[in-house]
């Protein structure tokens, strides 16, 4: 059934769709985190629900897009949040099932104290979640109108699919780092850094919604999680000891964005 997105129906129930989901990670996350951690960690978990709670209401009070107002505002997020995100995502479940064998291998070597085996696996998966989000990025950035078009039988998604494939790469090498520092003994840093981000994303939301709408949520979104992503590298380099060659990092962005040129 072909219907357009900035409709009431589609937008709104997109919305719904996508806080319910987000929700339930949430919860799934604060559930492990209370197993794990013990009270500390449950109060932690407590803050970053709701602070996450939060964002959601912002985008809710303050839902102005480009103009629009009501019901196009929310059609607009309900986009983002429903129809973007799961394509973003989808090809991040290999890597998530990669993270949860990676967890229970690396404690295993910490308490052996098997190094040379923690460098080994640290830098092996940093370089697969490299390669593969490039990958992913690539594809999703040149197939983002047939990709919507197959999927939503619209391609009023693919602008935004095409702006928030760019940060696949940070956002796959975000979920190794964070199951490999979890996996080194550090659920508390973890949750930390979430909690700093997420208050911090509510902030910039704050700030950022009522003037630049969605191009505002993006900045957000991509300031926050970024940032999460360099304080979790910043750490698993500080636990596993090892050493993170900026220079490889660099050359290998910039030889996605020149791949990305010659095939646009």
């Amino acid at each position: 059934l072909a219907v357009h997105i900035h409709s009431f129906p589609v937008g709104v129930i997109s919305t719904a769709v996508g806080a319910n989901l987000a929700q339930v990670a949430v919860l799934n996350d604060h559930i492990a985190g209370i197993r794990q951690e013990g009270i500390f960690t449950k109060q932690l978990a407590v803050f970053r629900n709701q602070a996450m709670a939060g964002e959601y209401l912002i985008c809710g009070r303050f839902g102005i897009t480009g103009g629009c107002i009501g019901i196009d505002a929310l059609a607009a997020f309900g986009t983002v949040i429903g129809m973007v995100f799961p394509v973003l995502m989808f090809p991040a479940a290999i890597l998530f099932g990669l993270a949860e064998l990676l967890i229970p291998e690396l404690a295993r070597c910490a308490a052996s104290g098997c190094g040379s085996r923690i460098l080994y696996l640290t830098g092996r998966s940093m370089k697969i979640a490299l390669v593969y989000g490039l990958l992913c990025s690539g594809w999703i950035f040149l197939s983002a109108e047939q990709l919507c078009f197959r999927l939503y039988a619209s391609t009023d998604a693919a602008s935004s699919l095409k702006l928030y494939a760019l940060l696949i790469p940070v956002l796959y090498c975000d979920i190794l780092t964070d199951a490999m520092t979890k996996g080194l003994g550090q659920q508390k840093m973890c949750v930390l850094y979430n909690i700093i981000t997420s208050f911090l994303d509510v902030l910039l939301l704050f700030l950022f919604l009522p003037v630049y709408g969605m191009t505002g949520y993006f900045t957000s979104f991509a300031i926050t999680h970024i940032l999460n992503f360099l304080l979790s590298l910043r750490r698993l380099s500080i636990t596993a000891k090892i050493r993170i060659p900026i220079s490889t990092g660099m050359l290998t962005l910039a030889a996605g964005i020149l791949s990305l040129q010659a095939a646009a």
